[in-house]
This record gives structure tokens, C-alpha cells and sequence, in this order.
């Protein structure tokens, strides 16, 4: 029996032509990779460690002034936390690439006269996840003058919970001190930082971008957006998501039960909420409030809005009654159940009210 062999002809031409292909230091590197998690570190893709580094979440009010110098959730986009007095607020542009963009801006006042831009962010188990490093972040800026020194980004890690309050840090601490000049139109920046140490022994990692006192006074502004955080030295393009992505991602650190925070500021209006409870006493209401989404670790139970801080219903009861918030009568990772007293109206032991409003806020932060 005879076998016929037959193979493909070789384009020896066009092989040698592939061969005076350049692809520089970089792609070498890529080609050299042998596998997709070193491919992937190359590209700097397992994407934006940042929450909310597009600024679109801001459930604490979108226009927020800080009156004094101290590190505060309370004035800043979800997931950011600023120091020094001034106006935050939340801006729209269009950058150069023709998109359009939601902006942290921050207009100075001078209170003591060291105040300057200083917005940091937490990342959730970043500083054991990035080990040795690297770390690229990737951000636009601009600011109502020329600074020279601009803003600098820098790198801390701590064990978990040594933020809340005091900001307390472990080491390795500062990494990588740097300048990135800032003008006043949009400029796109990246920057690599490299931890003095391995991180993999901490739990989060804070970036913090800081500015220079000698370049800002009162009514400056400068203004950030699309900042990401990525393992690896390479910036890739900004990682959209939705807004309901957004909003789920900080809702496991802060969630505030009312549909639209900017409606309920400006107008005063009551959101729907159709959380059920009842009267455990003539004059007190016992509520359940499941949360969207499992928060990162039990929250604190803070009020949020002055009087009424409820409004509720009860069948066959006509008009909208109100109540304030009392004390917690438990409060997990998934759900709450609150007590209401100071009643508008006080009814039978058992009476079932289904709440429309709540002006509490869950607060879970790192």
C-alpha cells in the first residue's frame, strides 16, 4: 500500500517580510509572554480597581462645602475622601477625546492658608492584591491656572479599618513622590508607581493625589476625571461602565435609601420606598429595610435628613404621617431593622405602615 503525503507550499517571501516586521520593546515583551496572566499584566487589563473613578455616584449630594481642614467621606463623590475647606461638586465636560465626562471639582477656600487639592481614594484589599507592584494610574485634569508642581499622586497601605476617622497607615507609606504639572485645559496623565516594598502582608491601598500649597489660594479650582487604577505598567483606555454598575460598587460602602439624591436636596420631595413595618408601641414604629446590595461590613446607622426623618402609610388612614429615627434594633450586612418614634400619629399595637421615605443613610466605609 502506498501513502501519499502531501504538505502546503511555503511563502518564503512572505515569511521573510513577518520576520523585518517591528514591533519594538514593548511588543517583544507581549510576544514573550508565556501566559495570559503575564500577557495581561503587560496590558495593564484586570481593569479599573478605582470605584467611582468616573465621579457619576455622589449620595451624599453633589455639591457639598467643607468649612475646615480634616479628612471627611462627607464632602466628596462615593468612594473619595477629601481634606481641606472648599466647594466639591460634581462637573460635565467634554474632554478632548470628544466624550463626555462627570468630574470631581474642587474650588478652594483659604481658611488657613495651606489649603490646595488633596483627594484620596481606598481600594478594597488593593495593597494584597498588587504584592510588589507596579501600579499605574491614568487620570485628566485641568485647573483655573498654570501650577508647575500640579497635583502628586502617592500610594499608602494599612490593615483593615485603619482609615475610618483617623486615616492611620501602615508601612510601606509613601511611595513614589511625584509632580505632574497641571494647565488650564485638559490634559491626559499617567503615572507608575512602584511600592518601596511588598503590600501582599496589608489589606487596602490608598492613592492619594496632593497638591503643592505654594501654587493654590482661595478661588482656584482644579478639576479630575476618568482616573483609573490598574496592576501593571501600562495605562489602557478608561473602563466605562453603567451607571447601575457604578451605583451597586458603592452602595457596598455607603447606601442611602432614597431614589435621587439631588431631587431630594433641591426640591424636598419623598422617593418610594415600600419598606413594610409596624407599630411595636402606640407611639413607635419597628421598620425593615433590606439593603440593594451585601455591604462590605455591618454599616452604621447615621440620619441624613432633618425632620421627618420617615414617611409612612397606613391603610385606610388618609394623608402621609411622619416619624424620626430612634435606634437600631439590628443591623447586618443584608438588611436593618430601625425603630421610629416622635409619631405624627399614634396607632393600635400591630398596625402594619409601609414607609415611602427614609432619611437614614448606611454608611460602611473602610
Amino acid at each position: 500500500m502506498t501513502l501519499k503525503i502531501e504538505k502546503p507550499d511555503i511563502d518564503f517571501r512572505s515569511k521573510f517580510l513577518e520576520l523585518d516586521k517591528k514591533s519594538g520593546t514593548f511588543g517583544s515583551r507581549l510576544l514573550q509572554s508565556e501566559t495570559s496572566y503575564e500577557a495581561q499584566r503587560l496590558l495593564g487589563s484586570g481593569r479599573n480597581m478605582c470605584v467611582n473613578g468616573g465621579f457619576e455616584i455622589w449620595q451624599k449630594g453633589s455639591t457639598q462645602t467643607k468649612g475646615g481642614n480634616g479628612y471627611s467621606y462627607d464632602f466628596a463623590p462615593d468612594q473619595w475622601f477629601v481634606y481641606f475647606a472648599g466647594t466639591y461638586e460634581r462637573g460635565e465636560d467634554y474632554i478632548p477625546t470628544g466624550q463626555r465626562v462627570r468630574t470631581l471639582k474642587y474650588t478652594i477656600n483659604q481658611v488657613s492658608g495651606v489649603e490646595r487639592p488633596n483627594f484620596s481614594t481606598i481600594v478594597e484589599n488593593g495593597a494584597n492584591l498588587v504584592g510588589k507592584g507596579p501600579i499605574t494610574l491614568s487620570w485628566w485634569q485641568r485647573a483655573s491656572k498654570e501650577a508647575p508642581t500640579g497635583i502628586r499622586p502617592r500610594a499608602y497601605s494599612a490593615n483593615g479599618g485603619e482609615f475610618s476617622g483617623s486615616y492611620s497607615v501602615s508601612t510601606p507609606g509613601i511611595v513614589n513622590d511625584y509632580e505632574a504639572p497641571i494647565t488650564t485645559y485638559w490634559q491626559y496623565k499617567t503615572k507608575v508607581l512602584r511600592p518601596d516594598s511588598n503590600m501582599s502582608n496589608f489589606d487596602h491601598l490608598v492613592i492619594e493625589m496632593d497638591g503643592d500649597p505654594s501654587h493654590w489660594q482661595g478661588g482656584d479650582w482644579v478639576e479630575i476625571a476618568n482616573f483609573q487604577i490598574e496592576r501593571g505598567d501600562v495605562a489602557t483606555e478608561f473602563e466605562y461602565k453603567s451607571y447601575g454598575e457604578h451605583l451597586r460598587e458603592c452602595q457596598r460602602y455607603l447606601w442611602s435609601p432614597y431614589l435621587d439624591p439631588d431631587y431630594i436636596n433641591n426640591s424636598g420631595g419623598l422617593s418610594s420606598g415600600g419598606y413594610l413595618g409596624v407599630y411595636n408601641t402606640t407611639s413607635r414604629i419597628t421598620l425593615h429595610v433590606p439593603y440593594p446590595v451585601t455591604m462590605a461590613r455591618r454599616p452604621t446607622v447615621n440620619t441624613s435628613k432633618s425632620n421627618p426623618q420617615l414617611a409612612y402609610n397606613v391603610a385606610f388612614v388618609a394623608g402621609g404621617l411622619t416619624g424620626n429615627f430612634d435606634s437600631i434594633e439590628h443591623a447586618g450586612q443584608n438588611s436593618a431593622v430601625l425603630n421610629f418614634s416622635s409619631l405624627s400619629t399614634t396607632n393600635n399595637v400591630g398596625t402594619p405602615v409601609s414607609a415611602a421615605y427614609l432619611g437614614v443613610e448606611f454608611e460602611a466605609q473602610l
